[in-house]
């Protein structure tokens, strides 16, 4: 994860290597955002404040873990 100087805008990466079965819902929680700022997910078209982001995090599981957040 990076963020620019102001901290309005964070580049975060995720891989994953190999595809687990069954595996249970794994998130990647984000450091050093604004926490009274929202921002914008485009991968999902999502928004949320920084402090969620920050104490929630990203979910990263898809269908292989059960259901699909969302559907």
């Amino acid at each position: 994860m990076v963020t620019n100087e102001d901290r309005t805008l964070a580049i975060v990466g995720y891989y994953r290597i190999l595809n687990g079965v069954n595996q249970p819902y794994s998130r990647v929680r984000l450091q050093g955002l604004n926490p009274d700022m929202i921002y914008e997910n485009v991968w999902n078209h999502t928004e949320n404040y920084g402090d969620e982001l920050m104490n929630y995090g990203l979910i990263t599981s898809d269908a292989t873990a059960g259901e699909v957040p969302g559907m």
